[in-house]
């Protein structure tokens, strides 16, 4: 059994941060999940400095 954590995102940031990442995918078509993995962390970042 996995332990359910407290989520890490509220829905809509999940929803946002999602969007992005498939953002990211569908413009340029190839893509390496270090830039999705990168893309992520700048937007944890701008999350963290809104909040």
């Amino acid at each position: 059994m996995i332990k359910k954590k407290k989520a890490l995102f509220t829905k809509v940031e999940r929803d946002v941060i999602l969007r992005h990442v498939t953002t990211a995918v569908d413009s340029s078509g190839i893509y390496t999940t270090n830039n999705v993995y990168e893309r992520c962390l700048n937007i944890m970042k701008c999350i963290m400095t809104v909040v």
